[in-house]
């Protein structure tokens, strides 16, 4: 319990911090809450699974540059419907080249509709 109540626990909290790796401070802080009920023979309540610091909100490879309206028919896609579109690229990690990106997520929008697209590819 007392490594529990150890004040820089909650420093790590504050919006203020950063530690770089905010996700293994919470999840170590609610695993040693876990283990004082679990000793006291008492069930560990939901509220402490839960998270307490958010996860951060990962930024678009390319942010949207404008309005889009691409025509949605099943057929290819013209070259510049989706040049403002904002994208998100997975795959193949920091380091990886442009060929060996395993999909890629558009998205887009205007007066109207949100547009959505998703380029997949196996290797």
């Amino acid at each position: 319990m007392y490594l529990a109540e150890g004040s820089d626990w909650f420093w790590w909290f504050g919006n203020d911090q950063d530690s770089g790796d905010d996700s293994y401070f919470d999840y170590s802080f609610r695993s040693l809450l876990s283990e004082v009920y679990q000793s006291l023979g008492e069930p560990v309540p939901d509220f402490v699974q839960a998270p307490i610091v958010a996860p951060k909100v990962t930024a678009p490879s390319r942010p949207m540059a404008g309005l889009i309206s691409p025509t949605i028919d099943g057929k290819e896609t013209l070259p510049d419907e989706w040049t403002k579109a904002g994208l998100y690229q997975a795959g193949g990690g920091s380091m990886a080249r442009a060929e060996d990106v395993m999909s890629m997520f558009y998205f887009g929008l205007d007066a109207k509709n949100l547009y959505v697209r998703v380029d997949a590819k196996g290797k």
